[in-house]
């Protein structure tokens, strides 16, 4: 038990050391990690996102907030607590000459007005999207009947020796997610309408958590 706590916690500050001071090898580990599949596993939250106004919750090193400001959206903001993130997003979007719509807060006290979005989205999330801080502010910001759509992981399924060793290092690091439907509970106990889906290809499936606003 000691030991698992050691690792736990050496787990927890190299991520938070990666999505913060290190942020500037985040697309570098990624790319590594997932065998260069990471965009596509972002990217497949796309056909469940609509509306005219949406926000990301941790836009990270901005591949979706990019492909969402180039795509049929009128109004899409990104919303992250690291400002290494948001320097790494800003570099990227104003090389491609983009509007920038990036604002540096936390998810559990978002700077917008009640019901104002019909959209919030947040892929491959920390701990801060089952806060009930964060539930909670994402209930308000949403419209009536607005989404929350969530991609909280992903499972390797391939039988390659490279998808095997994928395989074991997301499960070394937990960050594959123990059991489909996990947080549904959670987010049906806060009040939304709760449904999930499976995004399949022939190497990995990941679930994607569409909660509603009643």
């Amino acid at each position: 038990m000691f030991l698992e706590r050691i690792y736990t916690k050496i787990l927890e500050t190299f991520f938070y050391l990666l999505y913060h001071q290190f942020a500037w090898a985040y697309d570098s580990v990624a790319n590594i990690v997932s065998l260069g599949q990471w965009k596509n596993w972002v990217y497949c939250i796309l056909p469940y996102i609509s509306g005219n106004k949406i926000l990301e919750l941790g836009f990270g090193p901005g591949y979706l907030q990019m492909k969402l400001v180039q795509g049929r959206y009128p109004q899409v903001i990104g919303v992250d607590s690291s400002p290494y993130m948001s320097r790494l997003a800003t570099r990227r979007m104003l090389k491609e000459n983009r509007i920038l719509k990036l604002s540096i807060a936390y998810a559990q006290a978002l700077p917008f007005p009640n019901e104002y979005f019909q959209q919030v989205v947040s892929t491959f999330p920390s701990e801060y999207v089952t806060d009930p801080k964060t539930i909670a502010e994402v209930k308000r910001v949403l419209s009536p009947y607005g989404q929350w759509i969530i991609l909280p992981g992903i499972w390797i399924t391939g039988k390659s020796i490279p998808d095997r060793f994928l395989r074991a290092l997301f499960n070394i690091t937990n960050q594959t997610p123990n059991t489909i439907g996990k947080f549904m509970p959670i987010y049906q106990q806060a009040g939304f309408e709760v449904e999930i889906n499976l995004v399949h290809s022939s190497t990995w499936k990941c679930e994607i958590i569409r909660c509603v606003k009643n």
